[in-house]
C-alpha cells in the first residue's frame, strides 16, 4: 500500500511541494478573480454562488491538482488512485464505520463549536465567531433552493463536483506527494487532513472536518481507490444539502446526520459507545487491508 513508483524521481521532494503550493495559489487566485467577475454581473444570488463553486473546484483544486501531477509523477492516473476500484471488503466497512460513528461526530460538532476562548482572547473569538457568520450566510444563500432543479444543480456542485474536486488535491495529490516522503503514512494522512480543515477557514468546525479528512485519507489508503474517499465526500455534502432543502439546517462540517436530527441528543454516553465501536472498525478496516496485500 505504500508503492509509490507514481512519483517523478527526477523532481526532489521539495520542489514537488513548492509545485503544489505555487499551483494551489495560482488556481485559486484565478478561480477569485472570475468569481469576482460573475459575482459582479449576478451579484450574491444561489446561481452566482453555484458557478463560483464550479469555478473553485475546476481552477482552485482540479487544476493545481493536474498540473501538479502532469510534472511530479510519471503516470497520473495511478498517482490520483483513481484507476482502479475499491476494495470491497473496506467499502463495506467503511459503510461500516461511516453509520457507527454519526454520534460521536454529533457529539464532536457540537463541542467544538460551543468552545469558548479565554477572557483574554476575548477579541480573537468575536473575529472567528464573525468568521463563521459570514460562511453560515454564505453556505445559507448557496443551498436556498426552491426548486427540484435547484436542488438538482446544488447536488452535482456542492455534493459531486466539491466531493470531487477537494479530494483530488488534498488526497489524491497532498497525500500522496507526502507519502512519498519517508514520514510514514500516518502522518500523510494527518497532515493532508489538517490542511484540507485548515483551508476552509472555520474554527468552530475544524476538528470534526480534521476527522473527516482522516476517514477520507484512510478511505483512500485502505481501499487503493479515491474513488472511496470521493464517494464519502459526496456523500457528506450531498446528504447536507438534502437536510437543507427539506429541513433548512446547513450543517458543512462533520457528520452530516447531525443536520437532519436522525440522532437523539448526542448524548455523551451514546458517544462513547459510537467511540469505542468506531476504534474497534478501525482495527478491523486496517487488518483487513493489511491481510489483503
Amino acid at each position: 500500500m505504500t508503492d509509490i513508483g507514481y512519483i517523478n524521481a527526477r523532481m526532489p521532494f521539495n520542489r514537488r511541494i513548492l509545485l503544489l503550493l505555487c499551483a494551489f495559489v495560482f488556481g485559486l487566485g484565478l478561480s477569485s478573480f472570475v468569481a469576482l467577475i460573475v459575482m459582479t454581473f449576478k451579484g450574491a444570488s444561489p446561481a452566482a454562488l453555484r458557478i463560483s463553486v464550479v469555478l473553485q473546484n475546476l481552477l482552485g483544486m482540479i487544476l493545481p491538482a493536474l498540473i501538479t501531477a502532469l510534472f511530479a509523477s510519471r503516470n497520473v492516473l495511478a498517482m490520483f488512485g483513481i484507476a482502479s476500484a475499491p476494495k470491497l471488503k473496506i467499502s463495506l466497512l467503511a459503510v461500516i464505520l461511516w453509520i457507527v460513528s454519526i454520534p460521536a461526530m454529533n457529539w464532536v460538532v457540537e463541542w467544538n463549536s460551543g468552545i469558548a476562548l479565554p477572557d483574554s482572547m476575548h477579541s480573537l473569538e468575536v473575529w472567528l465567531r464573525s468568521l463563521e457568520d459570514q460562511a453560515a450566510a454564505v453556505t445559507n444563500s448557496l443551498l436556498d433552493n426552491n426548486s427540484v432543479m435547484g436542488l438538482v444543480v446544488t447536488l452535482l456542485t456542492v455534493g459531486v463536483l466539491t466531493g470531487f474536486g477537494e479530494e483530488l488535491l488534498f488526497r489524491g495529490t497532498l497525500q500522496r506527494l507526502l507519502q512519498s516522503k519517508p514520514m510514514g503514512i500516518h502522518a500523510a494522512i494527518w497532515i493532508s487532513a489538517f490542511m484540507f480543515s485548515f483551508i476552509h477557514m472555520q474554527f468552530y468546525g475544524f476538528v470534526p472536518r480534521l476527522l473527516l479528512g482522516a476517514f477520507f485519507g484512510y478511505a483512500f489508503y485502505w481501499s487503493g481507490s479515491l474513488w472511496l474517499a470521493v464517494f464519502f465526500h459526496a456523500l457528506n455534502n450531498s446528504t447536507v444539502v438534502i437536510a437543507s432543502y427539506f429541513c433548512g439546517s446547513t450543517n458543512l462540517a462533520g457528520s452530516p446526520f447531525a443536520a437532519i436530527g436522525t440522532v437523539a441528543d448526542g448524548s455523551a454516553s451514546l458517544a462513547a459507545v459510537s467511540v469505542v465501536a468506531s476504534l474497534a472498525i478501525i482495527v478491523l478496516m486496517a487488518f483487513t487491508a493489511k491481510k489483503s496485500d
